[in-house]
């Protein structure tokens, strides 16, 4: 009996070691081959009802099982390749926005630990369009020590770049992160504005991140507005900014 288990051991673990090596090469030639493409998706204001802006999402192939974000992410994390991932990323970003600028501002997503990194830095103070950048700080980690990622972000708002935080609600971000931070706008997470028309406990809660914010000098975007009832209650709450399918979804920059 044991022999046979062997002989079903050394069968199943190959598999599995060949499919998260498959995984780790599809990346490297991904970053190798600089297969990354920005998708936008346009940011609505709200108050006045018309565009503003644009978000880029960063995407792999289309003929790649990471293709998906969160795969792609996810993957790169695994194998320590997230900051050249993240890196390449905002290469394609800012090369794209020099390319088709067309719009009021396009927002690009970045980790704050990121903003440590000296080559990100380089990148940022030479782009000649900071002015209609918005760089959205995305967390799924606690920061330990923000003093140094501030004194980075003060200097980069010097050369005209804003800061945004994203997933408010979801995650590491809330309203002690956004006296903080002090960010230009505050994005709610797409779960607690997917909850908005159910739970009426949250109104109040969200009712206070937007004065919060609004004090501050700030406005606050709802993410992943589906539905017209969503929508009049991002307005009742005082939201400035939306972006959902409502109004339309992710779609490939222009080639």
């Amino acid at each position: 009996m044991r022999q046979n288990e062997d002989v079903l051991s050394a069968s199943i673990k190959p598999e599995k070691y060949t499919e998260k090596s498959a995984n780790k090469l599809a990346l490297e030639e991904i970053i190798e081959e600089r297969r990354l493409y920005s998708y936008q998706q346009t940011i609505q204001n709200i108050k006045c009802g018309k565009q503003c802006g644009v978000e880029l999402l960063i995407r792999g192939p289309n003929d790649s099982q990471l293709h998906r974000p969160d795969q792609l992410f996810a993957t790169a994390q695994r194998y320590e390749l997230d900051k050249e991932l993240e890196i390449l990323a905002l290469k394609v970003h800012l090369t794209n926005i020099k390319r088709f600028a067309s719009t009021d501002f396009y927002t690009i997503n970045l980790s704050p630990a990121m903003l440590l990194n000296e080559e990100v830095i380089e990148i940022l103070l030479h782009f000649e369009l900071a002015n209609i950048v918005k760089i959205e700080l995305t967390e799924h980690l606690p920061i330990e020590d923000w003093l140094p990622i501030l004194q980075k972000m003060t200097q980069l708002r010097v050369t005209g770049y804003e800061f945004w935080l994203d997933d408010v609600g979801c995650g590491y971000f809330d309203l002690a992160m956004i006296e903080e931070v002090n960010p230009e706008v505050v994005k709610l997470c797409i779960s607690i504005v997917s909850r908005l028309p159910h739970d009426d406990s949250l109104f109040e809660k969200i009712k206070t991140v937007v004065k919060t914010v609004h004090y501050y000098g700030g406005l606050v975007l709802a993410e992943g507005i589906e539905e017209i009832e969503q929508l009049l209650i991002a307005k009742a709450l005082g939201i400035d900014l939306a972006q959902g399918y409502l109004f339309d979804k992710p779609v490939l920059i222009e080639k």
